[in-house]
């Protein structure tokens, strides 16, 4: 082949391969770009899925949500103040126990007590929007000042987007006491908390326990179990209670009889809670009991009869 056609070949062969070395370059440059938003949008997703999920916030996680809360509740923290004409208690000390955050929406849970040695706290709770600095007490109808208040489960119970912090409380200290099963529900509309309603007869306040009651009938006994878990198996996070009254009519004798035996479940149904009393023929009546009796095993509840 003459030199002049060796020289022509070459070139063409180069200007291809340049051609197919600058495509390659423009894919690999788009490849990149679309891998880098397909990444940046998984991110986006990820955060705006994590802002959208309750979790608790301390002072070593989130610090600077933690210091917001802190300084925009500093009256609610101070110790009350001297008032010689007054005959209430003073809380000197509190402190935060807690905070919740779902999206914008803190829960605020502060403990107060009379003094560092004091055995006995109570608390109350408020939702606190950390965008627009609002914040408004989380109360109902018996569910205010909280004494020993406890948590005890986030659970989702009319959809897993929702979110309810569950919690037991005694309603008093230093007398014939009910430790009380609650909730503080996020509400998404408002974007602010709540206390739930259990239903209209039981109200927010679910008796899971008490101290022995003196009545005129003689002294009232309480043996009770409750769990808060999926018992229907619908992935939602269901109630139950079982509480037995027994009355012993005289302090001097220790016979007692059985005066109420009642076991209620509470469950999702249309986007709402529902009550429903448990039978020994009911369809959910073998779960509950095993799932109540799962909790506390050696209760008297859960004696086989002899």
């Amino acid at each position: 082949m003459p030199t002049e056609s060796k020289r022509a070949v070459s070139g063409i062969a180069s200007f291809a391969n340049h051609g197919n070395t600058a495509r390659f370059g423009v894919q690999s440059r788009i490849m990149k770009s679309a891998l880098f938003f397909v990444a940046l949008g998984l991110i986006t997703s990820n955060v705006a899925a994590q802002q959208g999920q309750f979790r608790w916030v301390t002072a070593r996680t989130e610090s600077e949500i933690y210091e917001q809360v802190k300084v925009e509740f500093a009256s609610e923290l101070a110790p009350d103040p001297y008032d010689a004409k007054s005959n209430v208690v003073r809380e000197l000390v509190k402190s935060i126990e807690r905070i919740g955050l779902r999206g914008n929406s803190s829960l605020v849970i502060i403990g107060e007590k009379e003094s560092k040695t004091d055995p006995y706290t109570v608390f109350r709770a408020f939702s606190f929007d950390l965008r627009t600095k609002t914040k408004s007490p989380v109360r109902s109808k018996g569910v205010e000042w909280l004494w020993m208040w406890r948590f005890e489960k986030v659970a989702h119970f009319t959809s897993a987007d929702e979110t309810d912090v569950t919690f037991q409380f005694l309603d008093c200290t230093e007398c014939e006491a009910e430790r009380l099963l609650s909730s503080f529900h996020y509400v998404p509309s408002t974007g602010a908390w709540e206390v739930r309603e259990w239903s209209k007869e039981d109200g927010a306040a679910l008796v899971i326990g008490s101290d022995v009651q003196y009545g005129d009938d003689g002294l009232l006994w309480y043996d009770c179990l409750y769990a808060v878990s999926d018992i229907t198996g619908d992935g939602l996070d269901d109630v139950a209670v079982r509480c037995r009254e027994s009355l012993q009519p005289d302090p001097e004798k220790p016979s007692k009889r059985v005066t109420s035996d009642t076991t209620v479940l509470y469950t999702a149904a249309g986007g709402r809670l529902t009550k429903t009393v448990v039978g020994r023929g009911s369809a959910f009546s073998s779960s509950v009991q095993g799932t109540l009796c799962a909790t506390k095993p050696d209760s008297l509840l859960c004696r086989k009869p002899r």
